[in-house]
């Protein structure tokens, strides 16, 4: 009988990439790391100090530079910590922001600091299905969408349970024809609770008649 050779991907990573060559899985230290940071579960986002490309994102010193980046490495329940500064496409961000995995928390240090901002042009969070969401003390501003079939230039939330908690949601537009809504948050076939938060200024830039505001 031929011994069967399979070749099995196996990763320690907590990236996710393969591993090549021997792979070490013993006990070691952790130096001072948490449970909770080796495991991607606490993230750190820093726009003015932080590096994607060097950067692991376990603590404040070694945070990443964009949400988007520490979107790549959230897990099931991670919680990201977002210094102050303004997140937008012009300093690294790719917008919308997409998440890819349940129960997340993007938490921001002050929202009168943490601004995902869309500069006018792009919009800001894109969510279908992704379980619990909670987003607090963020500002997200200046979103904006130029067509009635994409709704929530805000944030756009489909099937999904979300808590948004002292943010505030400003001057999100939506620019279209008759029948548009949503222009600072669209949510839909989920559920949406808001606590101490601000919505101002949202609204259509509209071509037609009908439209709505929230």
């Amino acid at each position: 009988v031929t011994p069967r050779k399979e070749n099995i991907n196996i990763s320690v990573r907590t990236d996710g990439a393969g591993d090549t060559g021997l792979v070490d899985l013993g006990f070691h230290a952790t130096n001072g790391w948490s449970a909770a940071a080796l495991s991607n579960r606490v993230l750190y986002v820093d726009i003015a100090g932080g590096n994607d490309a060097t950067g692991n994102g376990w603590s404040p010193a070694t945070a990443f530079k964009t949400i988007t980046k520490a979107l790549t490495r959230a897990v099931y329940g991670s919680t990201i910590n977002i210094a102050a500064g303004q997140y937008s496409t012009n300093n690294g961000e790719t917008l919308p922001l997409i998440p890819k995995q349940l129960n997340l928390t993007l938490t921001g240090a002050d929202l009168n600091s943490v601004f995902i901002n869309g500069s006018s042009t792009t919009q800001l969070v894109r969510v279908q299905g992704w379980g619990k969401l909670r987003f607090e003390n963020i500002s997200f501003t200046n979103g904006f969408t130029i067509s009635s079939a994409i709704k929530g230039p805000g944030l756009y939330l489909i099937g999904c349970l979300t808590t948004i908690t002292n943010c505030a949601i400003v001057s999100n537009i939506i620019y279209a024809g008759g029948g548009s809504y949503g222009g600072g948050i669209y949510a839909s076939q989920g559920a949406l609770t808001l606590d101490g938060c601000t919505l101002a200024a949202n609204g259509m830039a509209s071509v037609g008649s009908g439209d709505q505001k929230f």
